[in-house]
C-alpha cells in the first residue's frame, strides 16, 4: 500500500510541475483523481511494454541483463522519434 501511495504522489507532483511549467497563468489547475489514475496506468503500460521489448533484445543478444544498448535498440525498432536520444 505504501508503494502505491508513493507512486501516486510522484505522478501527482510530476503532473503539477508540468502544468506549472507550461501554463501562462498562476491560477492553478485541478486534476481529478481518475485522470491521475489514467496517467499512471498509461505510463506503467508504456514502461512495461518498453522493458518487454528491451528484454527481447537482450535475449536475442544472448545475455540475461537488459543493457542500455538493448533499450536503445528497442526504442529504435519502435521508430518513435520522440524516444530517440
Amino acid at each position: 500500500m505504501v508503494r502505491i501511495v508513493t507512486v501516486v504522489l510522484f505522478i501527482y507532483r510530476l503532473v503539477r510541475e508540468i502544468i506549472q511549467k507550461y501554463t501562462p497563468t498562476t491560477d492553478g489547475y485541478r486534476v481529478q483523481a481518475r485522470a491521475m489514475l489514467a496517467l499512471q496506468q498509461g505510463a506503467e503500460a508504456f514502461l512495461v511494454s518498453l522493458l518487454e521489448d528491451s528484454n527481447l533484445c537482450a535475449i536475442h543478444a544472448k545475455h540475461v541483463t537488459i543493457l542500455p544498448r538493448d533499450m536503445q535498440l528497442a526504442k529504435q525498432i519502435r521508430g518513435d522519434p520522440a524516444l530517440q536520444q
